[in-house]
């Protein structure tokens, strides 16, 4: 095997004699002729060229991948390599040939070589967390709307802040004829329907009994089913089918989700946690500014096939997107390169902050355990109600536990910099 450096990347050459390559093959056969049995055959006495009639190939591309796997990591090892990715290498046209030497050549892309400046004491800017009555008032306010309930308001009026189900006819403009009808459609008086003045809905709808009727002018949206009516002018009837009042949740509720025993510490515990997310957010700010810095000092030249690689991929997987949603494959290919250059930048910037995380945590010991693992898989299984085997199952089977551990890295390599980086206090 001979290994060559080039400039980010290193070529490898792996040449085999025949009698290695048949020696691999012969006991590749040996082990397959142990656990598959062609009829009329018993398991170990199934002739090697029954076995090479069906299994040749597989058997073939199993003895190339064991030589190929052993000449990369012998490679990375002896030349203390740091490698991009795992190479890709074309086998369709280059397989061996029985009693025949064999030779490939493939490249493995380097990570960039660069030489890690100031990590510790960074300086940044702080900001002031704090939570005010108002911000306590208009959260509470917010909690109570979101956990609110529709209940049938029986002879009442719609009330401003409530909700109704209608039947809706759009009529275009001059004629009496329904262009459209649709049934079933919640409505409130503060939630205008594009196209319509929302002072004008809002009054038009207040005050509305069951059984009656509202029309209102409108400019028909782009996405009206009628293709020939969009962005017309005309009109819109709501018929009211049914008037609901929003009821609020009772505050026993609330104090039972906050671990409240009354109105005061039930704000108490709000503010508590409302601090507690603006002090996370401050400091998710903090460790991003941070990155930000040493990205900006750290103009890693990447490997270009490596950037093309991660764009094809974006790609790949926006095309599919988008057959899913119905476009055309000519739609489809003119959204997707139209993001190839967004596509391009982001790959650029995310493959930097891997590589440059990546080096603060060699440089500083920072890694991630088996421990660590665990412990976010629990977490991610105790967020979803599933147990933490199938968690960790599914992660295994899909390729994702790589990933997972570069999360978790970015996590403590975030943490340290903000750690150790000098904050300076607000006035």
């Amino acid at each position: 095997m001979a290994v060559e450096k080039k400039a980010g990347k290193a070529e490898v050459t792996l040449t085999l004699a025949a009698d290695e390559l048949e020696r691999a093959r012969a006991q590749e056969f040996v082990v397959l002729s142990r656990r598959v049995a062609l009829k009329g055959f018993r398991p170990g006495k199934t002739p090697r060229a029954m076995l090479e009639k069906h299994y040749g190939e597989e058997v073939e591309r199993k003895v190339v991948e064991h030589f190929l796997q052993h000449a990369y990591q012998k490679a990375v090892q002896e030349h203390e390599l740091r490698p991009a990715a795992y190479p890709r290498i074309p086998l369709a046209e280059n397989l061996p040939k029985k009693g025949e030497p064999w030779s490939i050549t493939f490249e493995i892309l380097l990570r960039p070589e660069f030489e890690l400046g100031q990590v510790d004491g960074l300086e940044v800017e702080g900001r002031t967390v704090a939570v005010d009555d108002d911000e306590v008032e208009r959260a509470l306010l917010e909690i109570r709307r979101a956990n609110s309930r529709a209940e049938p308001a029986g002879d009442e009026p719609l009330a401003a802040d409530g909700m109704a189900l209608a039947t809706l006819d759009f009529f275009r403009a001059g004629s009496r004829e329904s262009l459209l009808t649709r049934e079933g459609i919640r409505v409130a008086p503060r939630s205008a329907p594009p196209g319509i003045d929302p002072t004008l809905f809002e009054g038009a709808l207040t005050g509305a009994r069951a059984g009656e009727e509202r029309t209102l002018d409108m400019q028909f949206p782009d996405n009206l089913p009628i293709e020939e009516a969009r962005g017309e002018k005309g009109q819109v009837r709501f018929t009211l089918k049914e008037v609901l009042r929003i009821v609020p949740p009772p505050d026993s509720e609330l104090f039972a989700a906050f671990g409240a025993s009354d109105d005061a510490s039930l704000r108490t515990q709000l503010r508590a946690r409302m601090l507690s997310a603006k002090q996370e957010a401050e400091e998710q700010r903090i460790e991003n500014e941070l990155l930000e810095g040493l990205l900006a000092a750290h103009p890693l030249e990447l490997p270009q096939q490596l950037v093309d690689d991660q764009v094809a991929a974006h790609e790949e997987e926006l095309l599919e997107q988008l057959a899913k949603q119905g476009l055309s494959e000519e739609e489809a290919k003119a959204r997707a390169e139209g993001e190839r250059e967004r596509a391009r930048q982001s790959a650029v910037k995310a493959l930097r902050a891997v590589y440059l995380i990546e080096e603060i945590a060699r440089k500083k010991e920072l890694a991630v355990t088996q421990e660590d693992i665990s412990a976010e898989i629990g977490a991610i299984a105790e967020r979803n109600g599933t147990p933490p085997a199938e968690v960790a199952k599914y992660y295994g089977e899909q390729g994702l536990l790589r990933q997972l551990g570069l999360e978790l890295l970015e996590r403590k390599v975030r943490r340290y910099l903000r750690a150790s980086a000098a904050v300076r206090t607000p006035a």
